[in-house]
């Protein structure tokens, strides 16, 4: 559709826009047979033509209602559902060519999930929500890799339940490009996240001042876990109630925060400074 007829209309003309862009980002340039028939810009005979306006009213309104088990119908097979008279052999033919030039076939052709979403009308509750989390569900990338690489390098497996409150502490970081793979701390081992943030042995002092404390002011033992480190989650956690947990989330955000500080540099945190 040229977007440029209806700059007038400073709505539709965003809507019409929006919706390309989303079609792009999703690759999704299949038609959608929703797609009216009679007065639809993208098919120009059908705003040249008054009789598509007929159709309309023979109960032909969308694309779908072209089709016969997923297949474009013939015309005969119109003829006797819809009553379509002869003289609109020459319409069937222009629309079949529209349909065979965006779909490239005329069998098969398959409802869109969009498709489904919006053939629930407004009858149908929580339509937008819906249309948001198909949108999200579609755009959001699978992290199971990122997942089996910590359980790798963790050596243990990280529940759904972990993993999912873990997403939800991380934040992106920056790696230093064109450096030595080593760490800067100790020189012996290579510089991973895992290590530069919790199994380096120069940053053991402060680490286990920091659990120390917190055990201290727990009155339990909390054991010092990479995963909790690194990620926020543990095991560990289930015994505390959720302002607590809350606490010690700050806690092990505060003590990354401070290696991070000192990520280039042979010194590291102390446990003073965190306090």
């Amino acid at each position: 559709i040229d977007t440029s007829t209806y700059n007038e209309n400073c709505i539709i003309h965003s809507i019409i826009r929006t919706w390309k862009q989303i079609k792009s980002q999703f690759d999704n340039e299949s038609m959608s047979i929703l797609l009216p028939i009679a007065k639809n810009p993208s098919f120009v005979p059908s705003t040249l033509d008054s009789g598509y306006i007929q159709w309309k009213e023979l109960g032909i309104r969308t694309i779908g209602d072209l089709l016969v088990d997923g297949n474009f119908a013939s015309f005969s097979q119109l003829q006797a559902k819809f009553g379509l008279h002869k003289h609109n052999h020459f319409r069937y033919l222009q629309v079949r060519a529209y349909v065979k030039k965006h779909t490239h076939t005329l069998e098969n052709i398959i409802p869109t999930e969009f498709d489904e979403l919006f053939k629930l009308g407004g009858g149908e509750g929580h339509l937008i929500s819906q249309f948001y989390n198909m949108l999200l569900l579609r755009s959001s990338p699978s992290t199971q890799g990122l997942r089996t690489g910590w359980e790798q390098e963790l050596g243990s497996e990280i529940s759904d339940e972990l993993w999912k409150a873990s997403l939800e502490n991380i934040h992106k970081c920056s790696v230093f490009p064109n450096t030595s793979p080593l760490c800067d701390k100790c020189h012996t081992e290579e510089a991973t996240l895992l290590h530069s943030y919790s199994l380096c042995t120069k940053l053991t002092p402060f680490w286990s001042g920091i659990f120390k404390i917190l055990s201290d002011m727990f009155h339990t033992e909390l054991r010092m876990e990479p995963l909790l480190i690194i990620l926020g989650v543990s095991g560990q956690l289930f015994q505390f109630n959720k302002r607590q947990q809350q606490l010690l989330s700050y806690a092990f955000i505060i003590g990354k925060k401070l290696v991070l500080m000192f990520w280039k540099k042979a010194e590291v945190p102390s446990v003073k400074l965190w306090l």
